[in-house]
């Protein structure tokens, strides 16, 4: 028998379900599939997203078992995708949203869990090999993703919409970046490279008891440098003080647990250069959500805009690309 606890639809469709097994108990679950609206579904089965989120965790998610939630199942096709994974609420963790403001503790546990992740698959040779098909590269080869495609467009869509949260001279650079980012982000992917999340912003986590931060929403998981991971959660899930203060901190405080988890840290100042070139991603990300509407709530969006078009104009993030 199965009870139905909730049921949304954005990207793709959530539901948690409490399952009677045959003896008489019961146990939650959280199932995974298409969206029940019809741009989000076609924007993932054309992206390859579903495929690539069961492939991470029927391969990948083995080796981190901390930073992941416990999946029971995962099946894909070429149409559609299943997951099943164990369900965080009836679990006790605090569940963030987007555009929610992390603590300092939080983001510090955080950044340990992208350690974590990092120095697991640190020059991983699977991860330039068709050992696992599911894992795309930072850059794709060719352009041909329709994301990839469709980036420069949707960005001057975002562009439009975030108009009352992103100053003009970062909106131009935006635009300048939209037109080059190839070039741009083939020279930051020149270093070594592991597998990365790339959306880990505060409505990818969550929060166990214990204190631990757990990491889903796998479906943009590539091969790539880590300074975008850092950078995506620092420029997106922190107040703007907060992140002013302790930003050059908490870096450091990654890089230490790099390479207690295997992964080879480059020295310090370097890092803060890779980490400063890497602000621009989650800005284009976010301004990228902001254009596919429906997807997201807007007001969140406009949010996480704002906190990365700051970290932008901070460090002259343009510049350091």
């Amino acid at each position: 028998m199965v009870d139905g606890l909730d049921d949304t639809s954005g990207t793709t469709r959530r539901r948690r379900l409490a399952v009677a097994a045959g003896n008489g108990s019961t146990r939650a679950v959280f199932v995974k599939t298409p969206s029940a609206s019809m741009l989000p579904r076609v924007v993932v089965a054309l992206g390859g997203l579903g495929r690539a989120e069961v492939g991470f965790y029927r391969d990948a998610a083995p080796a981190v078992p901390r930073i992941v939630p416990r999946c029971l199942r995962a099946d894909a096709s070429r149409r559609s995708f299943r997951l099943v994974l164990e369900d965080l609420v009836t679990a006790g963790a605090t569940m963030f949203r987007l555009g929610d403001e992390l603590s300092i503790g939080a983001t510090e546990e955080a950044l340990a869990a992208l350690a974590r992740l990092h120095g697991t698959f640190w020059e991983d040779r699977r991860l330039a090999s068709r050992e696992w098909p599911w894992c795309r590269s930072f850059v794709p080869a060719g352009e041909a993703t329709l994301g990839w495609l469709l980036a420069p467009a949707l960005t001057a869509v975002g562009r439009h919409r975030a108009r009352s949260v992103l100053p003009d001279d970062i909106a131009r650079g935006l635009a300048r970046y939209a037109r080059r980012r190839t070039p741009a982000l083939r020279r930051l992917d020149r270093g070594p490279r592991t597998l990365v999340h790339h959306d880990c912003h505060s409505g990818n986590m969550a929060q166990l008891a214990d204190g631990r931060i757990v990491l889903f929403d796998w479906q943009l998981v590539r091969a790539g440098p880590w300074a975008s991971d850092v950078a995506y959660l620092l420029a997106t899930s922190l107040a703007l003080g907060e992140r002013r203060t302790h930003e050059r901190r908490l870096l450091e405080h990654y890089l230490d647990a790099l390479l207690t988890a295997g992964g080879r840290p480059p020295a310090a100042a370097d890092a803060w250069q890779a980490y400063l070139a890497h602000l621009v991603y989650p800005l284009e990300a976010m301004v990228v959500t902001l254009a596919f509407g429906a997807m997201q709530p807007a007001a969140a969006v406009r949010r996480v805009v704002d906190r990365a078009a700051a970290a932008v104009a901070d460090h002259d993030a343009f510049a350091a690309l």
